[in-house]
């Protein structure tokens, strides 16, 4: 019974790190996204955003 609880939390401590790892990731492609969406508002003329 300890052997698996020693798995099951090793477990747990693998998957909470891959989850801040994309956490991160996620958070870095929203950052990209506004930057992108507010240079491209900056070309009224040209390129519009559609909210819909």
């Amino acid at each position: 019974m300890a052997s698996k609880l020693d798995v099951n939390s090793f477990k747990i401590d693998v998957l909470s790190k891959r989850v801040d790892e994309l956490e991160t990731k996620v958070d870095g492609i929203a950052a990209d996204l506004a930057a992108h969406r507010a240079d491209t508002e900056a070309h009224h003329g040209v390129y519009r955003v559609k909210e819909g």
